[in-house]
């Protein structure tokens, strides 16, 4: 019998955090909040799952679900009151660790854009990020990062770089084509405006949703920004990117936080 109790066990914590994939992040912040209590629970401790390695990845999931959602409920994920025992499992755990880092790092980029430790935020992500710059997210995420810094040809050779090594991935050359349109408008090319603006249309116009977004608000969201954007920028006349960002927002107002920036971050999560 206890070694059916072991099964049924285990199988409720995987079964949950596996049909997380599958579900709106509102959904999903609910459910993994929850097993991040669950799993500290005697029966679970007692049953043999690996908490040193559940436990991490649960909590890198809640911080990319969350980018998705309002800047309180990011606040909320970081503010979880760790134990000793989880501060270790977090700060030791090593399966593809750079997921973690880049959902840390996000977070409070995210949380500082438009404030005045922006800047901080952005250098010490450049810090912590760039030793990991082999991985197609991490790459996208630090160009980004470049990007705000005003290092525009480092952001550009890093989403070029993206999508050379992706050719045939959809996500990552929607999220490579769109970046590289907003880095277009920046790069000091000796091109006339109205040229570089035609790129960054042609670019956005051609760009087509990635199959691996499921969550309807979300592609609807990033359809919007696309549509809005294209007539954002047919309209400007020079190179500023806060007025850019500024109509951008004001037109579509995004609930979500990760789309609040005029540049396409994405989270990291653990799907294995």
């Amino acid at each position: 019998m206890k070694g059916n109790k072991n099964y049924y066990v285990l199988y409720s914590v995987f079964y949950k955090f596996i049909s997380t994939f599958l579900l709106p992040y509102r959904e999903c912040y609910f459910i993994l909040c929850d097993l991040l209590e669950d799993i500290k629970t005697q029966e679970v401790i007692q049953n043999n799952v690996k908490i040193d390695k559940v436990f991490p990845q649960i909590y890198t999931n809640l911080l990319g679900v969350s980018f998705y959602l309002t800047k309180k409920d990011i606040e909320d994920a970081l503010a979880y009151n760790f134990s000793d025992f989880e501060q270790e499992y977090i700060d030791n755990f090593k399966v593809k660790e750079y997921k973690i880092i880049n959902n840390i790092v996000l977070s409070n980029i995210l949380l500082s854009f438009k404030e005045t430790d922006f800047k901080e935020k952005l250098n010490t992500g450049v810090d912590r990020l760039k030793k990991y710059n082999d991985n197609s997210i991490i790459k996208n995420n630090l160009a980004g990062i470049y990007f705000y810094l005003g290092l525009y040809k480092k952001a550009k050779k890093n989403i070029d770089e993206m999508l050379k090594n992706n050719l045939n991935d959809d996500f990552y050359k929607f999220y490579g084509n769109y970046n590289l349109a907003i880095i277009n408008l920046f790069l000091d090319d000796n091109k006339e405006f109205s040229e570089t603006v035609q790129k960054s249309i042609d670019l956005l116009s051609k760009l087509q949703i990635p199959s691996l977004i499921i969550d309807v608000s979300v592609s609807k969201a990033l359809i919007l920004r696309i549509r809005n954007l294209i007539t954002i920028i047919k309209s400007i006349e020079k190179k500023d990117l806060l007025e850019l960002e500024n109509l951008l927002y004001t037109k579509i107002k995004p609930k979500e936080i990760i789309f609040q920036p005029l540049w396409i971050f994405s989270d990291y999560q653990y799907w294995d």
